[in-house]
């Protein structure tokens, strides 16, 4: 069965011919046949190359099923129960989608996506793992789309709440060097077949599951070309509510356009989260009411999943798209949050981070894995980050990852500020 369904979706999934077919063959067998054998009396395939079908062939969808098997990738048909409610509902549904992690997240009833500029400011990511933290706290599972900046600061803010968990839409197919079990609480999941590659003109289809399986649409940060702006358009489309923050909080130019369109402003989550889910108050995080201005700052930045300290550097303090605006003295109260008002310069930060560590005894390791006693080697010579780990010893991210986390668990590491990985 799954067989049929993948074949099904390497053709019309995705589509809007999907659903007015399954409107006229509603059965697996009889949808099968229909794709099989091209029927066209109602026209809904002439504008889909059926040859897919064909060139897809059982053996293939055979192979794809071993592939996700032996690495532990569930996958979700149309038919699942654990196929996401609110994806039902779209014009364009995937019939089957590629799940690592717990596909039981996505049935969750209660869903909002959590997207915004790659390079965002500190103030928005703080914002974002705030928004994220609130709503998994509160029951309510984070969507994203897993980039950097805004999408995971939100899945750090997520993995915070130990809640409802966190759902990352990829852009690409899984890929057994790239994807790492995801913790308990968060899954990994694409319509793309395994292997394939993200490519540019496959993320406004990614788009439009984001804001498909979410009751809602946070866009915390954007510019005006920004992609968060497209996952917008697609909730639009879909009926679903977009939310941004007030900008005297949080200016954006892409989020301030959205609001000129009609989306609804918010202050603190709870706006958004009982705009959406009213009785949401029976189970409230004590997060959810915090204004953005009041966002615990740096937890984005000290995670791993956060740019290095030297892009850090780069990066403005506290707003990604500056203003114009009158001199400090003059500016109002919710505008003067200097950066540095709780946390050590990035700058100073980096500079120790680099200088040598001083010199120690050679002590014995524990028994690593190659990888571990890699990284372990290379941090020898001082503090590294991911990205130079990757570089350095020219290993995927993901085998670096894992190895990290060997090192961690064995008590060989410990993960700095700004995610500097140091021996111990």
């Amino acid at each position: 069965m799954i067989t049929a369904w993948l074949r099904i979706h390497n053709v019309i999934g995705g589509t809007a011919a999907f659903s007015k077919m399954l409107e006229k063959y509603p059965d697996l067998p009889s949808l099968y046949r229909a794709v099989e054998t091209r029927a066209e009396e109602n026209g809904l395939l002439r504008r889909v190359s059926t040859d897919r079908f064909f060139e897809y062939d059982t053996p293939a969808a055979l192979e794809t099923e071993r592939l996700c098997r032996e690495m532990g990738w569930e996958i979700v048909t149309y038919d699942s129960e654990y196929f996401p409610p609110l994806l039902r509902e779209i014009p364009d549904p995937p019939a089957a989608l590629f799940v690592f992690g717990d596909p039981a997240l996505l049935r969750s009833p209660r869903t909002v996506a959590v997207v915004g500029a790659r390079e965002a400011s500190r103030a928005a990511e703080d914002a974002a793992v705030l928004m994220g933290e609130a709503l998994a706290s509160s029951g309510v599972a984070v969507v994203s789309g897993g980039a950097r900046g805004i999408d995971r600061a939100a899945a750090v803010g997520a993995a915070i709440a130990h809640g409802a968990g966190c759902v990352t839409i990829l852009g690409r197919g899984l890929d057994p060097k790239q994807d790492v079990r995801p913790a308990e609480g968060e899954a990994l999941i694409t319509e793309l077949l395994p292997g394939t590659p993200g490519l540019s003109y496959r993320y406004p289809k990614r788009n439009r599951l984001i804001a498909g399986m979410s009751a809602g649409v946070a866009v915390m940060e954007a510019g005006l070309s920004s992609g968060s702006l497209n996952t917008a358009a697609s909730a639009v489309r879909y009926g679903r509510p977009v939310f941004v923050p007030d900008a005297a909080s949080l200016p954006s130019p892409g989020c301030e356009k959205l609001a000129d369109e009609g989306a609804a402003v918010i202050a603190c989550p709870r706006d958004c989260a009982e705009a959406l889910f009213p009785d949401i108050g029976q189970t409230l995080g004590a997060a959810l009411s915090m204004h953005w201005r009041d966002a615990p700052q740096g937890r984005y930045e000290d995670s791993l999943y956060a740019p290095t300290a030297k892009a850090a550097t780069q990066r403005p303090a506290r707003a990604a798209y500056a203003p114009q605006m009158p001199a400090a003295a003059q500016r109002p109260a919710t505008a003067q949050r200097p950066a540095t008002a709780q946390r050590p310069a990035t700058a100073q930060r980096h500079a120790a981070a680099q200088r040598p560590a001083p010199a120690q005894a050679e002590r014995t390791l524990p028994e690593l894995s190659e990888n571990g006693a890699a990284v372990a080697g290379a941090l020898k010579e001082g503090p590294l980050s991911v990205d130079q780990l990757m570089l350095r010893l020219n290993l995927p991210a993901a085998n670096v990852q894992v190895a990290v986390t060997e090192l961690q668990l064995k008590g060989v590491i410990e993960i700095r500020r700004g995610g500097w990985i140091q021996l111990r």
